[in-house]
């Protein structure tokens, strides 16, 4: 919508978890001086913890988030955040696993914490977890296709939502 304003680095990459952007972030992130950080972090934390057959540590979880964000101050004192709930939609193998309880109370857990950290940071927040629990026309599938991964139509609904929120 807006060519030539603004210049996107996409630093995202699939199945990463807190843990992955910690490894990455001086490079991926620091280096660049961004004017603004947009974050979208939670899911694949949960799926790890759900494989492995523990408790999700929301604390630990917390206190790395916060760390990516404190350490992005201290290089840029005046970087904006932009900060995405996680979310899990009820279809697919996802919603149709029997562990989708314990993953839906540990991303809503997860998507607390983010909107808990948004005010403490100032960071505008796009409440995707909220989205996606409202949606439901024409069907859940039309939005997500496994519970986890959106379909084009998520996706666009996604991106029309995160500009809404960061041009305001």
């Amino acid at each position: 919508d807006y060519p030539g304003r603004y210049i996107c680095h996409n630093r995202g990459i699939s199945g990463n978890a807190v843990s992955d952007l910690e490894g990455r972030w001086d490079k991926d992130v620091l280096s660049l001086n961004p004017d603004v950080v947009s974050i979208l972090v939670g899911t694949n934390d949960i799926h790890r913890v759900l494989a492995d057959g523990v408790q999700f540590d929301a604390e630990d979880w917390e206190r790395h988030y916060c760390e990516l964000l404190d350490k992005t101050l201290r290089n840029n004192p005046n970087v904006k955040f932009v900060l995405g709930t996680p979310f899990v939609v009820k279809v697919g193998k996802i919603g149709e696993s029997e562990n989708y309880p314990d993953r839906e109370r540990w991303v809503n857990q997860c998507a607390e914490i983010v909107r808990k950290i948004a005010v403490k940071y100032g960071a505008k927040l796009v409440d995707y977890n909220e989205l996606f629990k409202l949606l439901d026309q024409p069907s859940l599938s039309y939005w997500s296709w496994d519970g986890i991964h959106p379909t084009p139509a998520g996706h666009h609904k996604m991106a029309t939502i995160w500009l809404d929120v960061f041009l305001k």
